[in-house]
């Protein structure tokens, strides 16, 4: 199959590369939007009403991870930028890493996927461990990255706190900082292609 974009919100999208395996994703009502329908062949997106969760079609494990966490820091971004800065709003980004501290420390792969189908053929439980291996591998990494982002974002908040309100072009120059700070590097990008 060719691979499709698939658009999900503003900040961030799914790539997909092939049919496979269907994941459930906690649903974010500002994260996906469950009317969003592609078809490659089948419908991607479709709302889970019993369990709270959007399922999602065949994606890159890879790249649907890195967004999962690239959406994280992007919505504490927004909320710092869209909302009077205030410690309060520091601490959401706060809370976040140590939300991220928690995918390094734990050891239990269901912690690491929040949901995966019950294979019901060989080749599904094959596709379920490879799964939980290849995200397990590429994990640290991330969050490691993760982290670091935030500790750059709370630095350009803090320029906010010492120097007071900002408008006009210094605004604009702030803002522009924090929007590099979360910037999806290139070579992050390509480091499983």
């Amino acid at each position: 199959m060719e691979d499709t974009w698939v658009p999900r919100h503003d900040t961030y999208r799914c790539r997909v590369h092939e049919a496979g395996h269907a994941l459930l994703l906690p649903f974010h009502p500002q994260g996906l939007h469950p009317q969003a329908v592609v078809h490659p062949g089948d419908e991607l997106f479709s709302p889970h009403v019993e369990t709270g969760y959007l399922q999602l079609g065949p994606c890159s494990v890879f790249e649907l991870l890195f967004d999962m966490h690239l959406a994280l820091a992007g919505r504490a971004a927004e909320r710092l930028l869209l909302q009077d800065v205030s410690d309060g709003s520091l601490q959401d980004i706060l809370t976040w890493e140590g939300l991220a501290r928690r995918y390094l420390s734990t050891t239990d792969d269901d912690h690491v996927l929040p949901f995966i189908h019950a294979p019901t053929t060989p080749a599904e439980a094959s596709h379920n461990a490879t799964v939980l291996r290849d995200l397990r591998r590429v994990q640290d990494g991330i969050v490691t990255d993760f982290l670091q982002m935030n500790r750059d974002s709370l630095e350009h908040m803090a320029f906010f706190l010492e120097e007071g309100p900002l408008c006009g072009t210094a605004l604009q120059d702030r803002l522009l900082g924090v929007q590099q700070t979360f910037s999806l590097s290139e070579s992050l990008r390509d480091r499983d292609a």
